[in-house]
């Protein structure tokens, strides 16, 4: 029997969610979707620097889960890019909000920026792993 998979901790969400090729409709293109968690994954590792190890930390997991993420991350970057498909960041809206210093949690949009119980800044958001990258066919026009 498979062990659970756990909760990631993501740092929020990102700024922009959609990425497409200039000049292209998006009715016109296939999508490339990218987890929230190999959204997090790639900017520890890639953009801020963190080794595997410390990004498992971040995110509440173990080394060999980053690994898998950060393997289905750039796989899912480099799809759309080299076929010019759309990448969609998929992050849940009803994502769990948790406090970084008293663990507690709040169901719903991330909208808080402190932690009603202890004041604390430090808030993330726990996502469940079950968004798999995928890709929709192109349409024909």
């Amino acid at each position: 029997m498979a062990r659970p998979q756990c909760q990631r901790r993501i740092a929020g969400r990102p700024r922009i969610q959609v990425f497409k090729p200039r000049g292209v409709p998006m009715h016109a293109l296939a999508e490339v979707h990218l987890c929230a968690d190999g959204w997090e994954v790639l900017r520890l590792c890639d953009h801020e620097g963190l080794d595997q190890e410390e990004t498992a930390r971040h995110l509440g997991v173990s080394r060999p889960t980053v690994g898998r993420i950060l393997e289905r991350a750039r796989k899912a970057v480099a799809r759309a890019l080299v076929e010019g498909c759309s990448l969609v960041i998929d992050v849940p809206a009803d994502a769990v909000q948790e406090c970084g210093e008293c663990q507690g949690t709040w169901p719903g949009p991330a909208s808080l920026t402190r932690c009603p119980t202890c004041g604390s800044c430090c808030m993330h958001l726990l996502v469940h792993p079950d968004c798999q990258p995928d890709a929709s066919p192109v349409e024909e026009t």
